[in-house]
């Protein structure tokens, strides 16, 4: 296995050169209701691959080699997300056309999950054996994998939910949405075949476009529309802190996984690194367009932004310095990137798959 650091120093020379060739480049309407481009960027680093939506199809590639692996038709409209199992057996698209789709790493289709309207987001539990699904129709359903069914559809918000993730631990999930509000699901007790509030934040006065919990899930990172990126006690409800410095919405907002530090994304064109105790500003990374997101590597050691220049950036997180600069030449100008790693953790417990699985639409 090439280890996360030699993958890094391989990205531009003999990733890139090909994806910027590939010249794959078609509109995306994206969740935001504006009319410009956008990919969405994953990369598994337990099997050394990236996967990228672009329009209906998705391509993935090997990161030592930068040799295209497999190019398939995911969806009927343009896809939003896509992204890998924990255990990167697995790739994981939603779309516009109202699913979200499993695909093994030669795009053989595994399940296919519907909604009524449009569906931002699908995420693994960390055990990958349930996913929870987010859509345009407020509605979060959870499908146990394993059997290829709906376990539950949870009724919360009242407007379009646009992110979630689990804890850590797996005992609870958070959602955010257009309704300003975010929500904490507790996963241990279930009544009627549903899931109880644990807590409902509200203090954001706009969209609500990113939710993460820190590493020892004591601690909730919100980022919105309204410039803001808030921290809420899990076991309370209440805000911590407030960071307050962008100038327009906030994309992406996350944790380092020492929780002493916050990664955020902006339309202001920058992305910034807070002290997550104190709410102060360490770091301003500048971009000459509007970030659309941010993240940072497993390690602390560097942060990955995206900007609607067709620019992607590595930094070193503690000097602020650009270690990489990445450009997608044959993409439309106005592109939104959105780019992120997935995390190392393993699978816990036994994996589970059908050999012919349903499809459920």
């Amino acid at each position: 296995m090439v280890v996360q650091k030699q993958l890094m120093k391989r990205l531009p020379k003999e990733l890139w050169r090909r994806i910027l060739t590939f010249g794959f480049a078609v509109e995306i309407g994206n969740v935001r209701k504006t009319s410009k481009f956008g990919y969405s960027i994953t990369m598994d680093l337990l099997s050394g691959r990236f996967a990228i939506g672009i329009d209906k199809k998705v391509v993935t590639v090997d990161a030592e080699s930068g040799k295209i692996l497999c190019i398939f038709t995911a969806h009927r409209d343009k896809i939003l997300h896509c992204g890998f199992s924990y255990s990167g057996e697995r790739i994981i698209t939603s779309s516009c056309d109202k699913k979200c789709r499993i695909w093994d790493a030669e795009g053989y289709l595994h399940l296919s999950l519907g909604h009524y309207g449009t569906v931002f987001a699908g995420t693994y539990s960390n055990d990958d054996k349930q996913i929870v699904t987010t859509s345009y129709d407020t509605y979060i359903r959870f499908w146990d994998i394993c059997k290829g069914q709906l376990m539950t559809t949870l009724a919360g918000h009242t407007s379009a939910v646009t992110c979630c993730c689990f804890s850590h631990d797996g005992t609870m999930l958070l959602t955010g949405s257009y309704d300003q509000t975010a929500i904490i699901w507790d996963l241990t007790e279930r009544k009627n075949d549903k899931f109880s509030y644990k807590r409902v934040l509200k203090g954001h006065t706009y969209w609500i476009n990113s939710v993460n919990f820190a590493a020892d899930d004591s601690l909730i990172v919100t980022g919105s529309s309204d410039h803001t990126a808030k921290t809420w006690d899990v076991h309370s409800g209440n805000v911590r802190n407030t960071f307050v410095g962008h100038s327009e919405w906030i994309w992406t907002s996350s944790f380092s996984s020492d929780a002493k530090r916050i990664v955020t994304s902006s339309i202001d064109r920058s992305a910034r690194i807070w002290d997550a105790h104190s709410a102060n500003l360490i770091h301003i990374l500048q971009h000459e367009a509007e970030v659309s997101s941010s993240s940072f590597t497993s390690d602390d050691l560097r942060i990955i932004t995206g900007a609607s220049d067709n620019r992607i950036i590595i930094w070193d997180s503690y000097a602020a310095t650009i270690l990489y600069s990445i450009t997608f030449r044959q993409a439309p100008n106005n592109s939104f990137i959105f780019c992120s790693f997935t995390p190392t953790l393993p699978p816990l417990g036994d994996s589970c798959d059908n050999e012919e699985p349903p499809s459920l639409e």
